[in-house]
């Protein structure tokens, strides 16, 4: 068991230092936060493994004083049937947690839509994702509870305009003059580099 915890805790220490350097470069949290964050995550898994080492080796150390440890091992099965319902769902959570952070899917600063609600990624934890509404709301979401949701801001995104013009205007002389307004548009130097695409006029 010594041995054992000894190389975990080696493992545990490469892997906060990974998981930080995750977050990192995905944008996953405040830069104050990278190491808490991490630290965080790291300290608890190496409870939970550590406690779960010496428990086996204490059982098997009374079995070998002829012990019996029948209801020693009874007794934690309920227990651990019992937190492990009651965990289901946080567990649920941070393993989604852990694949938003780690792929990328969804950074900081990015314009979010989950089910009827949007906003931008204001916080992302290994739990929780806050997004940021327009009207300042702030939308708190458990990373388990959502299934699918749609990144209006992953590598590119369209700026769409609803143009009111009179009935009786020509439609083709309009739609020339935007797609006009739009080639002028780019060739100021102060939008060239963030127009990528040439007005697309829809109908």
């Amino acid at each position: 068991a010594s041995l054992l915890t000894f190389l975990l805790g080696k493992l545990f220490i490469r892997m906060r230092k990974l998981s930080a350097e995750l977050i990192q470069e995905r944008g996953g949290s405040k830069e104050l936060e990278w190491e808490k964050q991490s630290a965080t995550i790291a300290d608890i898994a190496r409870r939970v493994v550590f406690s779960a080492i010496w428990a086996l080796a204490l059982v098997l150390a009374l079995k070998e004083f002829k012990f019996d440890v029948g209801p020693i091992l009874a007794g934690a099965g309920v227990a651990g049937l019992a937190v492990g319902f009651a965990a289901q769902s946080i567990l649920k959570d941070w393993i989604s947690g852990f694949f938003l952070l780690t792929e990328g899917q969804i950074r900081i600063n990015d314009v979010v839509k989950i089910g009827d609600l949007s906003g931008s990624v204001e916080m992302l934890t290994m739990r929780t994702t806050v997004l940021r509404a327009y009207d300042g709301t702030a939308h708190v979401f458990s990373n388990g509870a959502f299934q699918n949701f749609s990144n209006l801001t992953m590598g590119h995104s369209y700026a769409v305009f609803e143009v009111a013009v009179e009935y009786d205007d020509d439609p083709q002389r309009l739609m020339a003059l935007f797609t006009e307004v739009g080639e002028e548009l780019r060739a100021e130097p102060e939008w060239n580099a963030l127009v990528m695409e040439p007005m697309e006029v829809a109908g």
